[in-house]
């Protein structure tokens, strides 16, 4: 049929430009992440206020540090003579234990988590 343009059986074409269409507004939004990353590990944008507007448009959100505090409850067996040398004795097992290692714990602590700064490392778009 001369003169007729005939379309493409598969669409090719038109599923070529919505991919590419698709790859650019990733790239975008990537470059759009990268760029509030950047802003609030220099200081000028809040971490909680940047990711309020990138939840609301269901986007993920800038990956912070978070220093958690969790209560844990240890049961020891030790020999003592009172409560009082019962209770010394497992925290000096304890803090033997752990010291080393640089954890500290408090008991009196309820347990928190506490958000420190956005991740200073490259992140996927």
């Amino acid at each position: 049929m001369a003169g007729v343009q005939q379309r493409p059986a598969c669409g090719c074409r038109q599923l070529t430009e919505r991919t590419e269409r698709a790859e650019r507004a990733e790239a975008r939004l990537g470059l759009l992440r990268r760029q509030l990353r950047d802003a609030v590990v220099a200081g000028d944008l809040d971490a909680d206020f940047t990711n309020d507007p990138l939840a609301a448009a269901d986007l993920p959100l800038l990956p912070r540090r978070w220093t958690v505090n969790l209560p844990v409850t240890l049961n020891l067996t030790v020999v003592a003579d009172s409560s009082d040398d019962a209770f010394d004795a497992a925290r000096n097992t304890v803090d033997g234990a752990l010291f080393p290692a640089g954890v500290g714990y408090d008991e009196r602590d309820a347990g928190a988590a506490t958000p420190g700064d956005v991740v200073d490392d490259p992140i996927g778009a």
